[in-house]
């Protein structure tokens, strides 16, 4: 039964990598670096108001 258990998380682990590391589109990529300089943004706020 164990060995059941590693096959199917084994097959899952695949699964989400396969998802993760697909090629992505132009506007995912885009998407993506919005989404990070928003966070950047949001973190710097954050800073300034925990060091007043």
């Amino acid at each position: 039964m164990a060995c059941f258990d590693y096959l199917v998380a084994l097959s899952r682990m695949r699964k989400i990598l396969a998802i993760k590391e697909r090629q992505r589109s132009a506007d995912e990529v885009r998407e993506e670096q919005l989404q990070q300089e928003r966070m950047k943004v949001l973190n710097e706020f954050y800073r300034s108001k925990m060091d007043n």
